[in-house]
């Protein structure tokens, strides 16, 4: 995906919600790598959208952090990565968020 790659945040995010759809420390954030399409030919054509990902490491206070205050907003460690076989996600399980740089010059938030 050589779209906004060049870009410093580039807007390629999305978040699948956990199995806990109450609670978002359950959630996944990751970068969109590939869209992938996969269509099995049949009367009617059926398709799927894949997308592949490069996942954060889900871990509350290791990899991503909700805000106490505003819970839509979530830190996400770009360092930590989930190291898992599972890189792939149904394009209707996934939605877009969008990542911006830290705003604080605080050494322990640079990451």
């Amino acid at each position: 995906m050589s779209c906004g790659s060049d870009r410093p945040s580039p807007n390629c995010g999305v978040c699948v919600k956990g199995s806990n759809y109450v609670n978002s420390e359950s959630d996944y954030f990751g970068r969109l790598i590939e869209v992938i399409q996969i269509q099995y030919l049949s009367w009617p054509v059926k398709s799927i959208v894949l997308f592949k990902c490069e996942w954060f490491d889900p871990r509350p206070r290791v990899g991503t952090r909700v805000h106490p205050k505003y819970p839509s907003l979530v830190e996400v460690n770009d360092k930590k990565r989930y190291n898992e076989n599972d890189i792939f996600v149904l394009a209707t399980q996934a939605i877009q968020v969008y990542y911006v740089n830290y705003p604080s010059c605080r050494r322990d938030k640079r990451d």
